[in-house]
């Protein structure tokens, strides 16, 4: 197939091939690396840390919750006034996370679902503050059946909405995360694919070149370059080894000029040798005979 192509073209196409699939490869990894950043941007700037806010949000959350039934509990002044204070810092950290999560959410559910939960934090912070007013006022039965039919309704929404928020960018975390395991696989893949493709036509191009070599040379180089010296220094006995039916490479056309050269010279001795006998003749015929009389 490739015997009467090129070593150049050969070389060139095989080459050319692999330079290709390296590109494709190149491209490949960088379009697939790229996405695969992008995901870890957006697990590691986006949804676990929405989703660690929102969790240390919910904790605040039941913790005012914990310490507003104990204000139902205590009379002691001065343990009110820790836990107001304690409810105050828990309210703190909760306005912060709800700033965090407001710069944070980017995608239109998780905003709408940010929505809610202000919403739900708005509803339960108006029925707590009446609940706590009916404590200090001393109405405990009333303080009891209002927490019961309208605070614990209210905090339940408000911790569902919270929740509501970490489940989906929990999916949102989990879905990005299965790209990227998907992408990086996908790399894999298509890097031992094209790595085996450069190989295989590496390899195919080195066996259609050293086919070509050899059977333009007939044989090996050092057998070719060795007859060649032998000839040059004379030898036109050397043996040629050549397979059979060969008659276009280096070898045969070194054989058949080691042939032509040894009729050349057999030739010219023959000639050389009837020329000298001519020669011969010729000086004898020119050889002076004596006179008769000096016979």
């Amino acid at each position: 197939m490739f015997a009467k192509t090129s070593i150049r073209t050969l070389l060139a196409w095989g080459f050319g091939i692999v330079i290709f699939l390296i590109a494709i490869m190149s491209a490949v990894m960088f379009q697939r690396s790229s996405a695969v950043a992008s995901h870890v941007v957006d697990i590691a700037d986006d949804a676990y840390p929405t989703v660690a806010a929102a969790g240390e949000l919910r904790l605040n959350v039941m913790r005012n919750w914990t310490n507003t039934l104990l204000l139902m509990q205590i009379a002691d002044p001065a343990e009110i006034k820790r836990v107001t204070e304690e409810m105050t810092a828990n309210s703190n950290v909760i306005t912060e996370k709800f700033k965090f999560l407001d710069k944070a959410v980017a995608s239109e559910s998780g905003k709408k679902q940010l929505a809610a939960m202000l919403k739900a934090r708005a509803e339960y912070t108006d029925e707590r503050k009446k609940y706590l007013e009916l404590v200090k006022a001393g109405n405990k039965d009333e303080a009891n059946r209002f927490l019961t039919g309208i605070l614990k309704p209210r905090l339940d929404a408000y911790v569902g909405a919270i929740t509501q928020l970490i489940t989906h960018q929990s999916a949102t975390m989990e879905r990005v995360s299965a790209e990227t395991l998907s992408l990086t696989a996908s790399v894999k893949t298509i890097n031992i694919v094209l790595s085996l493709l450069v190989i295989v036509v590496a390899a195919a191009t080195a066996i259609a070149v050293v086919r070509v070599v050899s059977s333009a040379l007939g044989g090996d180089v050092q057998y070719a370059n060795a007859i060649a010296r032998e000839i040059a220094s004379g030898n036109l006995g050397v043996d040629i080894r050549t397979e059979q039916g060969d008659s276009a490479s280096l070898l045969a056309s070194i054989k058949e000029m080691r042939d032509r050269l040894r009729d050349m010279v057999g030739k010219i001795n023959a000639s050389a040798g009837q020329l000298g006998q001519a020669s011969r003749q010729l000086a004898r015929q020119r050889v002076p005979q004596p006179p008769p009389w000096s016979r």
